[in-house]
C-alpha cells in the first residue's frame, strides 16, 4: 500500500486519546496498566452513490403527481458491513459517527427477502393483505423468505382483528419492522460532509482487511433502497 490513499482526518489527537483512556482505568485498563503507545487502525470504507425515482403529489387544492429523483451516499465499512451515519450531539456535545448493522444481516439474504424488508420498513407496518398484493407471497413460493426476516429479528408478526367494536371480525396480519433506520435522503448518511480528508500512506499502519467487496455491498444497498447506484471509492 505505498500509494497515496485517501483518509478520514482523525478529529482527536494522541494527547486527548490518552486522557481518554487514563479516565477510565478501573474500567478499560486496569488501575496499573501503563499506557505506552496509542496505535490507529485504518479501516476500508465503501463510498456508494444511490439513486431512486419516488413519486409525490404537489398543489394544494388539485393535487398533481409529479416524479422527483433523489441521491444519497453511503460509507459502508467493506471489513465488518457497519453503515455509518452521524448522529446528533446531545447537551451540547459534538455529533459523533454512529453505525448500524443492517448491511450484515441482509447480506446473505435472497433479494426477495430484501425487497419485502424494504417495503416494510418503508411504512414502519404492513399488512399481509399489501404485501401479498405486491410480492404473490404463497402464489410464488415466497413465503419462506418472509420468515427468513423474522429468524433474524428484522420484523415482526402483529395478529390483528378489525370491526371487533361493531361485531365484525376481521384477522388480519401484520408485519411490522424492527429495524431503526434512517431515512433514505437523510444526509446524515453522507460522512463526507462532516470529516475532512487528507492523502496520506498507509504502508505499515494497521490496516483491517476486505471482508466483503464492494459489488456485493453496492448490489445490497440498491435493492434496500429501492434504486440505482455506483460504487465510488474507497476510504480509511
Amino acid at each position: 500500500m505505498s500509494a497515496l490513499r485517501t483518509c478520514f482526518i482523525p478529529e482527536k489527537k494522541e494527547s486527548e486519546i490518552r486522557e481518554y483512556f487514563e479516565k477510565r482505568r478501573g474500567g478499560i485498563l486496569k488501575p496499573r496498566d501503563d499506557i505506552r503507545s496509542i496505535e490507529r487502525r485504518y479501516a476500508p470504507l465503501g463510498v456508494f452513490e444511490i439513486k431512486r425515482k419516488e413519486d409525490i403529489k404537489t398543489g394544494i387544492i388539485s393535487r398533481v403527481k409529479k416524479t422527483i429523483e433523489k441521491s444519497n451516499r453511503f460509507y459502508v465499512n467493506l471489513n465488518n458491513a457497519d453503515l455509518y451515519y452521524v448522529g446528533k450531539g446531545r447537551l451540547g456535545k459534538k455529533p459523533r459517527i454512529e453505525k448500524l448493522d443492517i448491511m450484515e444481516k441482509i447480506i446473505d439474504l435472497p433479494s426477495i427477502s430484501i425487497e419485502f424488508l424494504s417495503d416494510i420498513v418503508k411504512k414502519g407496518r404492513i399488512t399481509h393483505h399489501e404485501l401479498n398484493k405486491k410480492h404473490f407471497l404463497f402464489l410464488d413460493g415466497n413465503f419462506d423468505c418472509v420468515m427468513m426476516l423474522k429468524a433474524r429479528d428484522l420484523i415482526e408478526f402483529h395478529p390483528r382483528v378489525y370491526g371487533a367494536s361493531y361485531g365484525i371480525y376481521a384477522p388480519h396480519l401484520e408485519y411490522l419492522a424492527k429495524v431503526n433506520i434512517l431515512d433514505f435522503d437523510d444526509k446524515r448518511y453522507n460522512l463526507g460532509d462532516f470529516l475532512s480528508t487528507e492523502q496520506i500512506k498507509l504502508e505499515g499502519k494497521k490496516v483491517d482487511e476486505l471482508t466483503y467487496n464492494s459489488e456485493d455491498i453496492l448490489n445490497r444497498l440498491e435493492i434496500f433502497f429501492a434504486g440505482d447506484g455506483i460504487s465510488r471509492d474507497i476510504v480509511y
